[in-house]
Formats: C-alpha cells, sequence, structure tokens
C-alpha cells in the first residue's frame, strides 16, 4: 500500500507542476505576464546581473530538484538538499536581496 500511496503522490506532483508550467505559458502567450521585469529594475534599463544570477540559479534548481524527487527510490519521502547547494541558493538570493537594495539608495 505503501508503495502505492508514493505513486500517487508522484503523480499529483507531477501533474501539479505541469498544470503551473501551463498556466505560466498561456499567460505569456496571451501577454498578461511579463518576463523582462526579471532581468531589468526599469522598462528599457540595463539587464542586472544580480538578477540573471538569481534567476538560472532558481530554474536551474527548481528544474533538477523535481526530477530527482519524482525519480524511482525517492517515492517514501523527499530527497535531502546538500549543504553545497542551500548555500549556493541562500548566497545567490543574498546577493538579489542586496543587489536590490544598493540599486533602491
Amino acid at each position: 500500500m505503501d508503495k502505492i500511496g508514493g505513486i500517487i503522490i508522484a503523480i499529483g506532483l507531477a501533474a501539479w507542476f505541469c498544470l503551473i508550467f501551463a498556466i505560466l505559458v498561456v499567460r505569456l502567450v496571451r501577454r498578461r505576464a511579463s518576463l523582462s521585469g526579471m532581468l531589468h529594475e526599469r522598462r528599457g534599463g540595463p539587464v542586472r546581473l544580480y538578477r540573471v544570477q538569481s534567476l538560472v540559479i532558481t530554474v536551474l534548481f527548481a528544474a533538477i530538484y523535481p526530477v530527482v524527487a519524482l525519480w524511482p527510490g525517492h517515492a517514501r519521502g523527499m530527497p535531502d538538499i546538500p549543504i553545497a547547494i542551500f548555500l549556493v541558493m541562500a548566497v545567490s538570493h543574498g546577493v538579489f536581496v542586496g543587489g536590490n537594495a544598493l540599486s533602491r539608495w
């Protein structure tokens, strides 16, 4: 029964991620969401390096972790996040927050 429950949870998570991705794609296609604000502070302004690195690190982590979590063998629980990856995420987001704070001064 535990194996079936794990499979149901895995399928449910995969469906949830697909639904979120589909909603994002539909909003982008209908031009109801803009990605330009992720890299620029102001419309037409320069691309900020701290925004690029934060976006890249976050997207990589968001893409890799669900794949690892849904990989066979992790059906009984979510995999641990290695401390090195946690530190990279923390530093990346710290740089993003610091960059935003400095740009507003």
